[in-house]
């Protein structure tokens, strides 16, 4: 919680760096990683995340932004409400609310993406939705938030294809909804789960 009433959800390995004693004047907050902002907007004191070269600007909104330092890519999407973005080289650009945009540190590229990412601020809230998504990812997606140790047995079901949602649930329970969903079996060892089967339902 910041002194103005804002939220910051981090992800791992993450930090802010700000100057209380002049915060009410100037709300700037330095991000090193990832995390969400949900933002109480004040139309006199704008607040600013520097992530790198970005400058990201509230227009009243709760968003995500990910700046991980070996990456050399910045990603921010819009939950709600809007934001400028602001890059060293004076460009800018306007992303609302089911918006995102990424900045290549390398090219100075900065671009809207096509489609956002629904689980970007999973590690927030745990609320996961994958639409037709490949098993490798969804696998990813999860140990990523969890640090569990989901696995693929068998290549031949790497690109199976899953539509589920999942609201904070035990990722054993997760894992057993998945097999369940694709006809696939699991084993359960010291805390590793795979995944094996022959096919996809």
């Amino acid at each position: 919680m910041l002194p103005d009433g804002s939220e910051i959800t981090f992800n791992k390995h993450s930090s802010i760096q700000y100057a209380s004693n002049a915060y009410s004047k100037k709300r700037v907050v330095k991000l090193k990683g990832e995390a969400f902002f949900d933002v109480k907007h004040n139309e006199t004191v704008p607040f600013i995340v520097e992530a790198g070269a970005l400058q990201i600007q509230d227009i009243g909104t709760a968003f995500n932004v990910k700046a991980q330092q070996n990456s050399g890519i910045i990603f921010v999407s819009v939950v709600s409400g809007e934001v400028k973005i602001i890059t060293a080289e004076d460009k800018s650009i306007l992303l609302s609310a089911g918006e995102a945009a990424s900045y290549n540190s390398a090219t100075m590229e900065l671009k809207k993406s096509e489609e956002i990412d629904r689980n970007a601020s999973a590690y927030k809230d745990k609320i996961f939705i994958f639409e037709n998504a490949e098993l490798i990812h969804v696998l990813k997606t999860l140990n990523d938030i969890y640090y569990s140790d989901l696995r693929i047995g068998d290549d031949k079901i790497s690109s199976c294809r899953i539509t589920v949602s999942f609201n904070n649930e035990k990722i054993e329970d997760i894992a057993d909804v998945i097999a369940l969903t694709l006809g696939l079996s699991l084993q359960k060892s010291n805390g590793t789960i795979t995944f094996h089967g022959d096919a996809c339902k």
